[in-house]
C-alpha cells in the first residue's frame, strides 16, 4: 500500500551534533543506515572510557565524573556525540539512574545526554511508555526528546524546529515504522489540540485497505474536529490517489463537508487541472461548489496567471461562486506598486521598476532612497531609515486602490541630493503565468 507518497526530497539530518543529509524517497524511506552507523560508532576515546568505567557506570558519582570529563573536552562536536552515547549507555544500564542524572546536570550537557536516553528507550520501551518518559522530564526538553524518539523510529534525525504535528506527520508517513509505534503515538497524544490532524495522518495509512477503520479513528472527536479530520484525511488521500478520494467523497457526500470536497479538488488540480475542472462541473451542491470555486481559483491564479483565473471565475454560472473565486484571486495576487527594493546601509533603495506600474508612472527611479512612507496617503509619514526592509515593504503594500505617498532622496548626478514626495495608488497587480520567477518583479522584494 502506498502509505508515504507525500514524503520526498531531502531531509536535513542533525544527528548527535553532526549535520548530514540523507535522501528520502517518495515512500518516506531514508537511506540513513550507513550514516547513522558512522555517526553513532564510539570514538577510540569512548571505547577507552568504556573499558575503564563500565563496571562503575551505575553510580551517580562516576556517571557525573564522565559527564564532567566529556564536557571539559576542547571539541564541542565530540562533546555532544560522546554525551549522547553516554546517555544511551546509562539508560541501557539503569534508566532510573540516567533520569536522576539528567535532572542534575547543566542545560548544555542535559540536551545531548537526554537525546541518548531517548534514543535508547525508543527501542527498549513501548511507544507510549517512551513518550510518557519524555513528557515527564523537564518541559523545556520535551520537544528535543520527542524529536529524538521520532528520529530513532523513522531512521532520520529531523530538523529541530519541527512541531509535534510535523513530527507525527513524519512518523505516520514512514512506511518502515510499525503500526504499534504509530498507534502508541496517537494514544499518547489523544488529548492534544491537534489530535484531529494527527489522526488524519494515521487514517491515510489505512484508507485504501480499511476505509471504515480509517474513519473510526475519528469517532471520539467533536463535530468540528471530525469535519477537520475528514477534510485532512481526504486531502492527503487525494495527494497520491485523487481518483479514489474523489470517488469516495462523491459516494459519501451527505457525510462530507464542502471543505473536504474543495480539499480533494485542490489536490486534483495540481495533478490534472482538466480532470479537476471536469470534476467540479459535476458538483450540484451549492455550498460545495462555492468552496471548490475558491480553491480552484487559487490554483488557476498560480498556474495560469491572474487574467486566466479572472476569466475562469467570470465563466462560473452562479454569482456566489464568482464572488468566492474573485475573492481568492484577490488574496493570491500581490498588491504593491511594482518596485523591487533592497537595503543599503540601513537605507531602503529602489533596485528596479516594472514598466507600466504605479512606481513607474509616479516617476520612481532605480537608485532612489525611500526615507519616509505615508501608508494611507493622508500625510502621516513614518521614518523607515534603519528600520529594515520588511517594515518598509509592509507599509508599501496594502489594499488595491488605496493611496500611498513616498518621500524619496535622489542623487542629481552632480554630487547633490534632491527630495521629492511622490503619490501613488496601489493596484491589483497581475501575475503573468506559472513561474514564481516571473512573479518576483511585480512585488516589493529584497534583492
Amino acid at each position: 500500500m502506498k502509505k508515504s507518497l507525500l514524503t520526498h526530497g531531502l531531509v536535513l539530518l542533525i544527528g548527535l551534533g553532526v549535520g548530514y543529509v540523507a535522501s528520502v524517497d517518495r515512500h518516506g524511506k531514508s537511506d540513513t543506515k550507513d550514516n547513522a552507523a558512522a555517526v553513532s560508532e564510539p570514538s577510540p576515546k569512548v571505547r577507552e572510557r568504556d573499558a575503564t568505567t563500565s563496571a562503575s557506570v551505575l553510580t551517580d558519582e562516576d556517571l557525573k565524573k564522565s559527564i564532567t570529563r566529556i564536557a571539559g573536552s576542547a571539541s564541542p562536536v565530540r562533546n555532544v556525540a560522546e554525551l549522547t552515547i553516554l546517555g544511551m549507555e546509562a539508560a541501557a544500564a539503569d534508566l532510573e539512574l540516567a533520569t536522576r542524572t539528567l535532572e542534575s546536570i547543566d542545560r548544555h550537557e542535559k540536551v545531548a545526554f537526554m537525546r541518548g536516553i531517548a534514543s535508547h528507550i525508543a527501542q527498549s520501551l513501548r511507544a507510549e511508555e517512551a513518550i510518557e518518559w519524555v513528557r515527564g522530564i523537564d518541559p523545556r526538553l520535551e520537544s528535543e526528546g520527542l524529536l529524538a524518539l521520532v528520529s530513532s523510529w523513522t531512521g532520520a534525525h529531523l530538523l529541530p524546529s519541527l512541531g509535534i504535528e510535523n513530527m507525527a506527520s513524519a512518523l505516520m508517513r514512514t512506511e518502515s515504522v510499525s503500526d504499534e509505534i504509530k498507534d502508541g503515538w496517537i494514544a499518547a497524544f489523544s488529548d492534544h489540540p491537534m489530535r484531529n490532524s494527527m489522526l488524519a495522518e494515521r487514517a491515510v495509512n489505512l484508507v485504501q485497505t480499511d476505509i471504515d477503520g480509517a474513519l473510526a479513528l475519528g469517532d471520539g472527536l467533536t463535530g468540528w474536529e471530525r469535519d477537520q479530520f475528514v477534510k485532512r484525511m481526504t486531502t492527503l488521500w487525494a495527494a497520491y490517489d485523487a481518483d479514489a478520494a474523489w470517488e469516495w467523497v462523491g459516494a459519501n457526500r451527505d457525510n462530507v463537508s464542502a471543505k473536504s470536497v474543495a480539499g480533494v479538488l485542490s489536490m486534483m488540480v495540481q495533478k490534472d487541472s482538466d480532470a479537476a475542472l471536469a470534476a467540479f462541473d459535476t458538483l450540484t451542491d451549492g455550498e460545495a461548489r462555492i468552496a471548490a470555486a475558491a480553491g480552484l481559483a487559487a490554483m488557476q491564479t498560480l498556474d495560469h496567471g491572474t487574467q486566466a483565473a479572472v476569466e475562469w471565475a467570470d465563466s462560473l454560472p452562479e454569482a456566489a461562486e464568482q464572488e468566492a473565486a474573485h475573492e481568492q484571486i484577490y488574496r493570491e495576487t500581490p498588491r504593491g506598486i511594482g518596485a523591487m527594493l533592497s537595503e543599503d546601509g540601513g537605507a531602503v533603495r529602489i533596485q528596479g521598476i516594472v514598466p507600466g506600474t504605479p512606481a513607474a508612472i509616479a516617476g520612481l527611479q532605480k537608485g532612489d532612497r525611500i526615507v519616509e512612507i505615508d501608508s494611507d496617503g493622508r500625510g502621516s509619514f513614518q521614518d523607515v531609515s534603519g528600520r529594515g526592509l520588511l517594515d518598509a515593504i509592509s507599509l508599501i503594500r496594502g489594499d488595491a486602490g488605496s493611496p500611498l505617498q513616498l518621500r524619496i532622496l535622489r542623487d542629481d548626478g552632480h554630487g547633490g541630493v534632491s527630495e521629492q514626495v511622490l503619490s501613488l495608488n496601489r493596484p491589483q497587480l497581475v501575475l503573468p503565468g506559472s513561474s514564481a520567477d516571473e512573479h518576483a518583479p511585480l512585488i516589493e522584494s529584497a534583492e
